[in-house]
């Protein structure tokens, strides 16, 4: 039975010979494993702990507001006047115009519309705000993390070919020294030769220093030394579902939404009753009763209400602003989708057309290849000089490059669609 390959398999078939077996004898790193280790090493990241702590504390705060609120207060004074009845009656004691306090007092809420319980519920939502903006920053800088991860692997296949060309050039050259031992080849023929591996070895050597770079760059974003490695892995990446979306910024505009809505609920929880219960018990002179001039013991207990019946439409028009905010939020996802959907479209149309680019750079190699194989033939027999075979060689080296670079860029694509959907 004969198995025909479609053209998405026979592409991942050509990527397993050229890149599978390779990178995985020596590739050491996935683009996932640069992400994550990206991520972990991302300072901004670290806000997340600091943020949960500050909500920790918010909530505590939050919660000693239902406890009882103690006072000690201290207090001496002299006043200029004391009650005292306008005509003397014998044995009406004479009160002291100094005068001392000593007194605690305490108060208990015991009902304010759960104003405390929804502010710790807007708390938490005001957290998952900041939570869901340093994913945002996190998602905008994992972006730099693929640049750097595609460039080098992009400088790793230029290498490559320029391998595969030295390794032809070098074929020749040793048939060639062969033939001007023999004298059937001018000396100068291997000059050629020479000077184009030379070449290649200069061209080779700077790309390994911006190979270096990116990989020094990639490992100071990684918080990992990764310069060792001699080939990075790469595969085919599972493609998301255009359908499901999940990007950051909605999950930010929702988070938003949701804090500007219970907002609205403290501020309903504002206007509702507030009652108390109070508590004062102290030690001074003079006490609660005004004949006595010595110092007493006193206390007091009661209950108070308060009610802001009246507040001139501050608080509904305070709602009704983060209802606006709310819609605004509305509208700024719906135009992110749209537009959204927009630059997807362009993502897989540029897929598209690198696959199409593809089969005629795979195409164009078979010729170069073919091209070359025959004019090292020529070569051999001296039919041409050897400016000539270089010709060759580079036509096919340059073919080889471009073909690997669209490969690459067939990849990059999809992992940025993944990217755009949020995945």
């Amino acid at each position: 039975m004969r198995v025909r390959l479609t053209k998405p398999a026979l592409l991942w078939a050509v990527l397993a010979i050229f890149f599978g077996d390779n990178a995985l004898a020596q590739g050491k790193l996935t683009l996932e494993e640069c992400r994550a280790k990206a991520k972990a090493n991302y300072i901004i990241l670290n806000k997340q702990g600091l943020w949960e702590e500050h909500e920790a504390k918010t909530l505590e705060v939050l919660k000693a507001g239902q406890l009882p609120l103690l006072l000690a207060h201290a207090e001496a004074k002299y006043v200029s006047d004391v009650p005292r009845p306008d005509t003397d009656f014998p044995g009406f004691p004479k009160l002291p115009k100094d005068q001392y306090q000593f007194f605690l007092s305490a108060n208990q809420l015991i009902y304010q519309g759960g104003y405390i319980k929804k502010m710790k519920a807007n708390a938490s939502l005001s957290t998952q705000v900041e939570l869901d903006q340093l994913e945002l920053d996190w998602y905008k800088y994992e972006q730099r993390v693929d640049v750097f991860f595609f460039n080098i692997f992009l400088l790793e296949e230029v290498s490559e070919s320029m391998n595969l060309a030295r390794i032809s050039l070098n074929e020749r050259l040793r048939e060639a020294q062969a033939g001007v031992e023999l004298g059937a080849v001018l000396p100068y023929q291997t000059d050629y030769l020479k000077a184009e591996m030379l070449k290649i070895d200069q061209e080779e050597i700077g790309v390994e220093k911006q190979r270096q770079t990116l990989l020094e760059s990639l490992s100071i974003i990684m918080g990992e030394e990764i310069s060792s490695v001699d080939r990075l892995l790469i595969s085919e990446p599972k493609l998301a579902e255009i359908d499901n979306v999940t990007r950051p910024e909605l999950r930010l505009i929702e988070s938003k939404k949701t804090a500007l809505l219970a907002q609205n609920d403290v501020l309903k929880s504002q206007r509702l009753p507030k009652v108390e219960a109070f508590g004062v018990t102290g030690y001074g002179q003079p006490g609660y009763n005004f004949f006595n001039p010595n110092f007493d013991f006193y206390y007091q207990v009661g209950a108070k209400v308060s009610w802001n019946v009246f507040d001139w439409n501050r608080t509904k028009n305070q709602m009704r602003i983060n209802e606006v905010k709310a819609k605004m939020g509305d509208e700024d996802r719906d135009q992110f989708l749209r537009n959204l959907k927009v630059t997807v479209t362009k993502q897989e149309n540029e897929i598209e057309e690198y696959r199409r680019q593809l089969a005629k750079d795979e195409e164009e190699l078979i010729l170069r290849e073919n091209i070359r194989n025959g004019e090292a033939s020529r070569f051999d027999n001296g039919v041409i000089s050897g400016a000539d075979y270089v010709k060759a060689v580079n036509e096919e080296k340059n073919t080889r490059v471009r073909m690997r670079k669209r490969r690459i860029q067939i990849i990059q694509a999809q992992y940025g669609l993944n990217t755009l959907l949020g995945q």
